[in-house]
């Protein structure tokens, strides 16, 4: 698989920031929830739209009910 880059824009609904690591849970324009992780602590607001980029053969992929999506 090609090393395709994607971008996805979404509401800033939750923020963990765990230090070493930061999960950001976003809602997107398409009423899709996508949670991201991100290392070190990344100082990201509730409410901020964000625009994320990312590898589609580095990310992993879920269905509503938590399958892995095969790329």
């Amino acid at each position: 698989m090609k090393n395709q880059t994607q971008t996805i824009n979404g509401k800033v609904y939750a923020v963990e920031r765990l230090g070493g690591e930061t999960y950001i849970y976003l809602n997107s324009k398409t009423d899709n929830d996508i949670i991201v992780h991100c290392s070190g602590d990344r100082e990201i607001k509730v409410g901020e739209n964000l625009d994320v980029g990312f590898s589609i053969k580095d990310c992993h992929l879920f269905n509503s009910n938590g399958w892995t999506i095969n790329k």
